[in-house]
């Protein structure tokens, strides 16, 4: 089926490569504690050299991040929502590590980015000495994607959700919704790198422990009103078979009066605390204002 100009199977076949390279640097993050940083005088240390010079057409705007995971312990070092961010023009950056065997992953690759040699390495790190490992990454240009204006530069700002509604993909009723009060319940901030390229940041309360901040980070390409978004990390697990994020997947977008309204093509499962308490299958539309 065809809307807007996108083939939509083809479309899909690209966000599973992207969400592919997401899960393989997440896949178990939600239970590990990072290893602590190495002290000196415990056990020898090396250095690992890390570099993801890239080239192409619509490339990622922001940086790529790292994924490290002590072969030896099964631990994670490093989590692909902190440090260390890794910058597109192949500027080394250095990780002292203790001496052992690491698995490292690139993570932030859009679909229609690729990189040489696969996007996770195995390293060995010994004592005292240096080892580089470099992800060349090669990006196309995304030509399944629609032509026209990208209205990128339309979305840039900071946004707050005022109204944030679930509705049952079966029947078409509005199962659930959730309204800005005293507190802030989501918002999200957009920065365009070009007419149809932006960066965004998502932010929301977590459904069962409302004093805690879910935070995501993303990309996503714009055009004809049409919003195809990708997260980076981290996963939000209020969303069970699409931990991205709502902004993950394929959206329809639009100005009403001073509104921006965010409405999913594809439905997913969400937790319906309103009526069943129960996970359901479901679209949802989010409204959001400028953020004063």
């Amino acid at each position: 089926m065809h809307e807007h100009g996108v083939d939509r199977p083809t479309a899909a076949r690209h966000l599973g490569a992207w969400a592919l390279a997401v899960g393989v640097a997440t896949a178990g993050c939600s239970k590990d504690e990072p290893t602590a940083a190495p002290r000196p005088g415990s056990t020898p240390i090396g250095t690992l050299l890390v570099s993801a010079p890239t080239t192409g057409q619509d490339a990622p705007l922001g940086a790529f991040r790292l994924a490290v995971r002590d072969l030896t312990s099964s631990r994670l070092v490093f989590l692909p929502d902190s440090e260390p961010e890794i910058r597109r023009d192949g500027t080394d950056v250095r990780l002292d590590l203790r001496e052992g065997r690491y698995l490292v992953t690139l993570v932030g690759l859009t679909p229609n980015c690729g990189v040489a040699d696969g996007a996770t390495r195995q390293v060995d790190v010994a004592g005292g000495d240096s080892r580089r490992a470099v992800f060349t990454v090669s990006c196309a240009a995304m030509e399944w994607w629609p032509g026209g204006p990208g209205h990128a530069r339309d979305l840039e700002g900071e946004w707050r959700a005022v109204r944030w509604e679930f509705r049952d993909s079966a029947t078409g009723a509005v199962v659930g919704e959730v309204a800005s009060g005293d507190q802030e319940i989501a918002g999200a901030t957009f920065t365009a790198g070009n007419e149809r390229q932006l960066a965004w940041h998502w932010r929301q309360r977590d459904w069962f422990e409302p004093d805690y901040m879910v935070k995501i980070d993303g990309e996503a390409f714009v055009a004809d009103g049409l919003l195809l978004a990708e997260a980076v990390f981290p996963q939000d697990v209020t969303f069970p078979d699409d931990p991205q994020g709502p902004l993950h997947g394929e959206h329809r977008f639009s100005f009403r009066a001073d509104s921006l309204v965010i409405e999913r093509v594809e439905p997913i499962r969400f937790f319906d605390r309103w009526v069943t308490d129960r996970y359901a299958t479901g679209t949802s539309t989010i409204t959001l204002v400028p953020r004063s």
